[in-house]
């Protein structure tokens, strides 16, 4: 029976007497954050229950775990887990380097002694629209750790990637637009979580919060130095607050503590470069959490509101400031007959600003003149239920390509025709002008069919492609590279496979070129199979 969080077991006689004089006790709620529904069958010895229970917490997706229970009412063997959904995927953020979108996102796919934590992932995408990493690259993966709320921002050379690691503490790296790690683990000040991040062209600029709620924020280097060893106090109260860097100050805004209890606290203050708090006040303005971007001239900062009959949150209002931090005017964005989620995201793509708004079943793509006057709104329907957590729906620009690149959570029953039950990332790009989007048909990731195998002592790389792989494809192309720490390409290798010959491993001795020297430590090999790509993490001594 359940006991609440509890699994619990009693014995009754066919007469109906309970034989037990307390139940037996054989999970508690620790195990998965509330069980559900339990079953049981007797194979004439003992009995076998099985109930459902979250992988993360009361709300999430369920795995299946069981026990045996001898018929004496004797807990056998400690409950275990014999069946997984498909990992869930949840926060994506996303940057451009000049040529691919990288997408950072949580990670729920540990095994069953880690069924409450996620790691962080990656993968490119490219203009077209096509995931470039198959499997995804771990950037914060740790078997003992959590690793969650993932943001990115490109510099001029590298990503500066966040997330935030046991004992609620925000660190930092950077990330090479391959997506090797270039500065591991910065020591950074405080923080318990990052919202939101920029670069100025010089150096990025961090906004997050501590203990108390409190707004704070602090400078990076593009070489990933931290400037500030002291975060600057912005604001005491707030939550989730979104940055943008204008030619000389940047922008922070947040939402309030509680903003769906209170209209009060939507705030922002001003940054100089150079980082001083330029605003004794907060500034304010109307919506909900909001998202910022600038034009080059002024921010735009737009917010959900509710209602102004109903108690529904169905608008987003557009607050236009200029740098010196005057209000110029405040302007309906969207309204619809719709319910939809007090985050937004916000980005100008040149020539506009393309404000994103979303329900649990659409996506809204609202125009935005630099004057403040709305061209028009794109509705785009998605098939499943878009998850609303902390980052659900995201969008990027790609500069002088015309292309934004969207990403969001969405409830999936099934995965590549498999049952899931999980959130997934599935994601479109919206093309500047004509409107067209183009659907990014796998999730991310998808499992890759080959596997490589490096020895160490030999420096050699072995890699295996599947029998299932090889009956698809005609042919195979399969490239190698090999990569030092800092992203610069020291050799590599081509080869091609005919499905039809019995050939299914390749291998590449790394000292093949004995002209040329290689260096000792980490380093990085990158092997391509077709449109097929993995990343193996090398030790050269």
């Amino acid at each position: 029976m359940k006991d609440f969080y509890n699994i619990c077991y009693s014995n009754i006689s066919e007469t109906g007497v309970i034989l037990d004089t307390g139940s037996v006790f054989i999970s508690n709620w620790e195990m998965g954050n509330g069980h559900d529904g339990p079953c049981v069958s007797f194979d004439g010895i003992n009995n076998m229950i099985v109930w459902p229970s979250p992988r993360i917490n009361a709300y999430a997706f369920k795995n299946l775990y069981c026990s045996c229970v001898s018929y004496l009412g004797e807990v056998l063997d400690d409950p275990k887990a014999f069946t997984y959904s498909a990992n869930s995927q949840g926060n994506p953020s996303i940057a451009f380097d000049g040529n691919n979108f990288m997408v950072v996102w949580s990670d729920t796919r540990k095994g069953d002694n880690h069924i409450d934590y996620s790691e962080t992932y990656a993968a490119r995408v490219d203009l077209s629209g096509n995931v470039i990493d198959y499997p995804a690259i771990p950037l914060a993966a740790s078997p003992d750790n959590n690793q969650d709320l993932p943001i990115i921002a490109f510099g001029d050379t590298n990503h500066l990637f966040l997330w935030r690691g046991t004992g609620i503490k925000v660190r930092a790296s950077l990330i090479s637009p391959y997506g090797s790690i270039v500065v591991e683990d910065i020591n950074i000040p405080n923080l318990m979580s990052a919202s939101g991040i920029a670069f100025n062209g010089k150096e990025f600029m961090v906004a997050g919060g501590v203990y108390g709620p409190e707004i704070r924020c602090f400078r990076i280097s593009a070489q990933g130095a931290v400037i500030d060893t002291q975060s600057l106090s912005l604001q005491w109260g707030g939550l989730y607050p979104k940055i943008a860097a204008g030619k000389s100050t940047y922008l922070v805004i947040w939402g309030p503590y509680n903003p769906e209890k209170s209209s009060r606290g939507y705030g922002g203050k001003r940054v100089s470069f150079e980082g001083v708090v330029l605003d004794s006040k907060p500034i304010g303005f109307q919506g909900g959490n909001g998202s910022i971007a600038f034009d080059g001239n002024n921010f735009l900062v737009a917010g959900t509101r509710y209602s102004d009959t109903l108690a529904v949150k169905n608008k987003i209002v557009g607050n236009r400031f200029s740098e010196a931090g005057i209000k110029l005017d405040t302007i309906e964005i969207l309204n619809v007959d719709d319910t939809i989620s007090l985050k937004s995201s916000t980005i100008f793509d040149g020539e506009n600003y393309l404000v994103l708004g979303y329900s649990k079943t659409k996506i809204y793509i609202t125009k935005v003149t630099p004057e403040g006057k709305v061209l028009g709104t794109t509705t785009i329907p998605v098939q499943e239920q878009i998850m609303d957590g902390e980052t659900p729906v995201t969008i990027t620009h790609a500069p002088s390509k015309g292309k934004s690149l969207i990403v969001y959570s969405a409830m999936h029953e099934y995965v590549n025709n498999r049952p899931a039950n999980s959130f997934r990332l599935r994601g479109f790009l919206y093309e500047s002008g004509p409107v067209a989007i183009k659907d990014i048909q796998q999730t991310l990731p998808a499992a890759a069919d080959f596997k490589i195998f490096y020895n160490a002592f030999t420096k050699n790389i072995s890699v295996d492609i599947s029998n299932r792989y090889k009956s698809i494809q005609s042919k195979i192309a399969i490239e190698l590279k090999l990569f030092n720490s800092r992203g610069q390409l020291l050799s590599s290798k081509d080869s091609i496979i005919n499905s039809q010959s019995g050939v299914s491993t390749i291998r590449w001795n790394l000292r093949e070129n004995r002209a040329q020297r290689l260096p000792r430590g980490i380093c990085f090999v990158h092997v391509r199979v077709n449109n097929l790509k993995q990343i193996k993490k090398v030790l050269l001594f």
